[in-house]
């Protein structure tokens, strides 16, 4: 059974997340409320971004796919970049995040390898774009022999 995924809803959803994280973070926020829900909404997020990764990498009838590596690498972004500045301690010091610490040092990891990935496939996808529209010298002289017949035929 083929199941209809929103790229770009759910793309946009999980960047908006990261987004009020990153503003949380950046808050005297007290751990006693906001410390559990903080950690399960990265760990959402990373794994959301994985799944919809592996999803679009696989797609192979979808429409704009371009458009939504390139929100998901730039969502990938925000993701890394909030991670590393919990494992610096830059940010959201007031929440400990000790046991998250490992996880999100092999998360960011693995979204890098993502991202690399993504440039790839786009890099990859824009080189055939632009072949599959060339014309080579060869086709070019079959083409123009070809009219030319046709035109002395037609005389």
């Amino acid at each position: 059974m083929t199941q209809c995924i929103h790229y770009e809803d759910n793309i946009f959803m999980v960047l908006d997340l990261l987004k009020h994280i990153e503003r949380g973070l950046k808050l005297d926020i007290d751990e006693d409320y906001f410390g559990e829900k903080i950690v399960s909404d990265l760990l959402f997020a990373e794994t959301g971004l994985q799944r919809l990764f592996l999803a679009l990498k696989e797609s192979t009838l979808q429409l704009d796919k371009d458009q939504y590596f390139r929100l998901l690498f730039k969502t990938m972004e925000l993701f890394t970049s909030i991670g590393e500045q919990i494992v610096n301690s830059e940010t959201g010091r007031s929440i400990n995040f000790s046991g998250l610490v490992p996880r999100l040092k092999e998360s960011i990891a693995v979204k890098k390898e993502s991202m690399d990935e993504i440039k790839n496939l786009l890099n990859t996808d824009s080189d055939s774009e632009e072949n599959a529209d060339q014309i080579s010298q060869e086709e070019m002289t079959f083409l123009m022999t070809d009219t030319e017949d046709n035109d002395e035929a037609n005389r």
